[in-house]
């Protein structure tokens, strides 16, 4: 679950939620500014400005403060690969051929012989 503390007004935040909403991660929005618990959260936090990401995994829970393209990028690719289809027995065959193909490929003529050097007389 992601969550972003924000405020009215704040150009970051702003920025930060266009950025998810563009990657189409789902996320809730929580304004500090009309919650006193909110805000003793994020203080309790570390963090002074907004906005706040927080992103709750299972039992581990990451957060950072201001806009940061990077890590929205980050958790983009998390849930890309959340949301890959599983793959059939055949289909990991077939990229498997491909792969061993382009490391090696089929020889179609016999490797040349070597040749002796004739010595200089």
């Amino acid at each position: 679950m992601i969550t972003v503390y924000s405020q009215p007004g704040c150009q970051p935040c702003n920025a930060t939620k266009r950025a998810f909403d563009r990657a189409g991660i789902d996320f809730g929005e929580v304004d500090v500014t009309a919650s006193p618990e909110s805000l003793a959260y994020v203080k309790s936090l570390g963090y002074a400005a907004t906005p706040v990401v927080v992103v709750e995994r299972g039992d581990s829970v990451e957060h950072w403060s201001g806009y940061r393209p990077d890590l929205i990028r980050a958790q983009t690719r998390i849930k890309d690969s959340v949301d890959a289809r599983p793959q059939s027995p055949n289909d990991v065959r077939r990229q498997l051929d491909r792969r061993l193909e382009v490391r090696s490929p089929k020889r179609t003529s016999p490797p040349p012989t070597p040749r002796r050097m004739s010595q200089a007389r």
